[in-house]
């Protein structure tokens, strides 16, 4: 059976609900190869947010949006990511939470409670000269940075909407959150305040309030003595990841001894990471914090980038004798539109 597409006709025709984008739909088009759907869209000179003749996707604002992951891509050309299900995206904004208390599994391990690298740190938005006093985790784990959603609040601060592809101990799935940019952070005894780098707001951070270190947890190792954490009265409300290497790497390391927790002197703070204090010997929460992150517009982007250029290129390449047949039944398919 041949193949139609149905194309716009005229170059000016750019209204995305317009019959041109018919293509959009057609299944036959949808089950092609993602490099054979490019190569036709570049071929004929077919915008590749919109399918509309006149303009390339880069210059182009009006996109379609796709039904699967609600990004601003048509739907033929939506990338399917390994390990992530189809209706992932379309959880309600609640799936944020979710997400983040997955990050630690209750199996029971340890009788024992952990210090994890928390900090009490000051935090204030670029524009704003409120400071406000929170908990932070610095995480090598994490390849992004992130706030809670009330941090967000507090700081009058509205982040851009988009969805993030989050990757975490044998999960992989695309979550809902908001691009937050203007963020500072200082040590809490200091006024120099440094920018993060955007940062995903969450629900709530994967950790909980017994992995904050305390004063009174380090007066019996005594190779500690040096080390002073101040206490506020907060939560754990920033979690900085690798992204922003200045605030989380080590000046100075008071290792451990005895089995003890060891300490590490940072730009915002001294950080201690071990056990702390016995616990009840009832089921623990064990933190695994190893997250990973990446826009999926920009995954969508690189792909097309990588596979092909809306702009001509002088570049050839040799076509399969498939790939020529495809060309030349859409081809045809044109003409006689």
């Amino acid at each position: 059976m041949p193949l139609v597409f149905l194309l716009p006709k005229r170059r000016q025709s750019l209204n995305p609900l317009a019959p041109s984008h018919v293509l959009d739909l057609c299944k036959d088009f949808a089950k092609k190869p993602h490099r054979d759907k490019l190569s036709f869209l570049k071929t004929k000179g077919i915008c590749f947010g919109c399918l509309s003749i006149g303009h390339i996707s880069k210059e182009w604002k009006k996109r379609l949006s796709c039904v699967v992951c609600k990004q601003a891509h048509p739907s033929t050309l939506h990338i399917e990511i390994k390990g992530r299900a189809t209706k992932e995206a379309e959880k309600p904004s609640g799936v944020i939470g979710s997400a983040s208390a997955e990050l630690c599994g209750h199996i029971g391990a340890g009788d024992q409670e952990c210090a994890l690298s928390i900090v009490p740190v000051k935090v204030k938005a670029a524009k704003g000269s409120k400071a406000l006093q929170v908990y932070a985790l610095l995480d090598p784990g994490s390849s992004a940075t992130f706030c809670s959603e009330e941090l967000m609040t507090h700081l009058n601060l509205k982040g851009r909407k988009t969805h993030i592809l989050l990757r975490t101990m044998n999960q992989e799935k695309s979550v809902p959150t908001h691009v937050v940019s203007g963020i500072e952070v200082s040590a809490l005894d200091s006024d120099n305040f440094l920018p993060l780098p955007d940062t995903f707001a969450q629900k709530e951070m994967p950790v909980t309030s017994n992995n904050i270190p305390r004063q009174e947890d380090l007066a019996q190792w005594a190779y500690l003595s040096k080390v002073k954490i101040p206490s506020i009265c907060s939560k754990v409300e920033l979690l900085i990841g690798t992204n922003a290497p200045n605030l989380i790497e080590p000046w100075e390391v008071v290792n451990s001894q005895s089995g003890g927790p060891y300490a590490a002197r940072t730009l915002l703070g001294w950080v201690v990471n071990g056990p702390l204090r016995n616990g009840t010997g009832s089921a623990k929460s064990v933190t695994v914090n190893r997250i990973s992150v990446a826009r999926l517009e920009e995954l969508l982007i690189s792909q097309y980038n990588q596979d092909f250029s809306e702009v001509a290129s002088e570049e050839k390449t040799e076509m399969s004798i498939e790939d020529k047949r495809f060309l030349e039944m859409a081809n045809k398919a044109v003409l006689n539109d």
